[in-house]
């Protein structure tokens, strides 16, 4: 379905303001391909319908299932595998010595979409550190802007396509069932892990610190306006020794007052600054 200038406007400005995510006109094959695909699910004959839509009804139901349709979710479990190298050999090790006497963790995985990001770094726990977290609170978070991933994520269900994508075959062994064509996570490593929806440019004030925070391949989608104000609250929800994960291609931009950049082991990962 073809998009007009004036409703490519209105649906990147819209965007925008509900989720971060800056489009330029260059994306309006991309929004036409996304909306033109959830027009057709919803009975809409245009574009244009949706936009009105959206006018006449900001409350309804179309607003999120627009926001979801423009939202990438794309990931895989041990995803650019160095990042879970470096926990297993490096920050993990660390943040238990540094936890042993509360014995709590807590990890957030932002953007966390159909929860492969959340799942591995359950599995690399028990898989390496069982002994160590024994009658430990682990509390492992995973949140996304779009509600239908966070639903398959709460299944734990995967396709063979979906393990066949970086899942060591020890990892399937250990902790996945055969559930007909799908596999299914098993009880013990998603008792582990909590979805819940969230936009990270409206996090709760509620919503505790955490020792270990994942937001990777996030911040490329917004401008350095929002990249600013979704790393102050990155900087507010992180304890003072505890680490950032970005994506490989991410950088601070404006904001590398919050964050120091660290080596550890092969991967990069970030220290909150702390303000005096």
């Amino acid at each position: 379905m073809a998009i007009s200038q004036e409703d490519f406007r209105f649906v990147s400005g819209y965007l925008y303001r509900e989720s971060g995510i800056n489009l330029t006109e260059e994306k309006a094959y991309l929004v036409e391909n996304r909306l033109g695909e959830l027009c057709r699910s919803i009975g809409l004959s245009s574009i244009s319908a949706l936009v009105q839509e959206l006018k006449v009804r900001p409350g309804s139901e179309v607003k999120q299932q627009m926001v979801e349709a423009m939202t990438t979710n794309e990931t895989s479990f041990f995803r650019d595998v160095t990042p879970f190298e470096s926990l297993r050999m490096n920050i993990f090790p660390e943040l238990l010595e540094l936890r042993k006497n509360v014995r709590r963790l807590r990890i957030w995985s932002a953007a966390a979409s159909t929860g492969q990001e959340a799942y591995t770094t359950a599995m690399l726990l028990d898989m390496n550190f069982a002994r160590l977290i024994k009658d430990w609170n682990v509390e492992i978070l995973g949140t996304d802007l779009a509600e239908k991933v966070l639903e398959r994520s709460r299944t734990g269900e995967y396709s063979q396509l979906e393990v066949n994508r970086g899942l060591p075959a020890q990892y399937l062994v250990a902790y996945f069932k055969k559930k007909a064509s799908r596999w299914q996570i098993n009880e013990q490593i998603r008792k582990l892990v909590r979805f819940q929806q969230m936009n990270l440019l409206e996090v709760p004030s509620s919503l505790p610190p955490f020792d270990l925070i994942f937001c990777r391949n996030v911040l490329i989608y917004f401008d350095d306006q929002t990249k600013r104000k979704v790393l102050n609250t990155l900087h507010s929800k992180l304890q003072p020794d505890g680490y950032l994960i970005l994506g490989a291609s991410e950088v601070l931009a404006n904001a590398a007052d919050l964050f120091e950049r660290v080596q550890r082991g092969g991967s990069v990962a970030y220290r909150k600054v702390v303000k005096a």
